[in-house]
């Protein structure tokens, strides 16, 4: 794992609320944070030897979208003379519903 990060986007007008790394690959479902409803969305993407797995939690508020997207960025093993030690993705994504659960729509 390189980096773990949170990018965040409020984005007004937009006709349906989604993260801007949305894609049609990507799996979405509806759930429900706090009372709050979101699109949640994941996905794995390759660039060159880069992987990036994100998940993204979306929701309107008044005309604007606002949209959490969390994304673990990491690299194919098989670029390195010596390959990284692996990471556990389930592990990197527990603080995510943490964070999550603090979100407040107010």
């Amino acid at each position: 794992l390189g980096e773990k990060y949170l990018a965040v986007s409020v984005i007004e007008g937009q006709s349906s609320c989604k993260s801007p790394y949305s894609n049609p690959m990507a799996t979405s479902q509806n759930v429900t944070i706090n009372g709050i409803s979101f699109l949640k969305e994941t996905a794995s993407e390759t660039a060159l030897s880069n992987i990036y797995d994100w998940t993204a939690y979306s929701t309107a508020k008044g005309n604007a979208c606002i949209s959490l997207t969390f994304i673990l960025h990491s690299t194919n093993p098989l670029v390195w003379a010596t390959p990284p030690a692996p990471f556990d993705v389930a592990a990197e994504s527990a603080v995510f519903p943490a964070i999550m659960a603090t979100y407040g729509n107010q």
